[in-house]
């Protein structure tokens, strides 16, 4: 097999890193803030929700990311 079309990954991360990431922590916080929203834990439910809910979605990203800014769009 020819090391360019190997479709399986180089590198998967440990439990322990993926508890750890900013994308876990983010997502974590989104579902404690949308907790009526279908949001998984699986990367593709949480991109799914991102994509429905655009605005409540930048919303928490900005607000997690500290994004200094006029306005947030919040209300």
């Amino acid at each position: 097999m020819d090391a360019l079309t190997n479709e399986h990954p180089l590198w998967t991360p440990g439990p322990e890193r993926v508890a750890a990431a900013h994308l876990t922590q983010f997502m974590r916080e989104v579902r404690a803030a949308h907790p009526g929203q279908p949001i998984g834990h699986d990367y593709a439910s949480q991109w799914q929700w991102s994509v429905e809910n655009p605005e409540a979605f930048w919303v928490a990203a900005w607000r997690y990311c500290s994004v200094v800014a006029e306005t947030h769009n919040d209300g």
